[in-house]
């Protein structure tokens, strides 16, 4: 009789559980739904075309590889990181399994076209073609390119007392 009575509770809790995943979707279906009819090519407004735009950036320096004195140049190892939202990639975390991140190649979502100025290697946008962001349920997209870049820099030389 125990026995019967505890398959009873066993089929009765997975015959809920399993209710409440017909409500659910999972991250294909999101990235199925986000990307729809979604252009990178549209820069993401927000709902009031008036707002102003803005695009967070931090530089994070990873390391000074080489000071040219000569060529007055400075190579350094850095991630740049970039914030902002986007409107159309917003989504109630709740509707699919409690999703609120997912990570997108960079080439599939708008990004803002930031350049390096004044490099010597080769013109940097910032933008690794194979690198990934996240984009989170409240639209906040981050991404993190990383590189090593070689530009242009006056010197100023001082004298340090031995």
């Amino acid at each position: 009789m125990r026995f019967w009575v505890y398959f009873f509770y066993l089929l009765v809790v997975w015959a809920l559980d399993s209710l409440g995943d017909n409500d659910t979707h999972t991250e294909y279906d999101l990235h199925k739904r986000l990307f729809q009819q979604y252009n990178s090519n549209i820069i993401p407004r927000s709902m009031s075309s008036s707002d102003p735009f803005h695009v967070g950036i931090e530089l994070y320096l990873m390391s000074i590889d080489e000071i040219n004195e000569l060529r007055q140049t400075i190579a350094i190892t850095a991630f740049l990181e970039r914030t902002w939202t986007d409107s159309l990639l917003i989504w109630k975390p709740l509707e699919y399994s409690d999703v609120t991140s997912i990570n997108v190649k960079v080439k599939d979502i708008w990004t803002p076209d930031i350049v390096l100025r004044r490099t010597l290697d080769k013109q940097s946008d910032f933008i690794d073609a194979y690198g990934h962001a996240v984009i989170y349920s409240d639209g906040r997209v981050i991404m993190w390119p990383y590189g090593r870049y070689t530009v242009s820099c006056k010197n100023i030389y001082w004298t340090i007392p031995v």
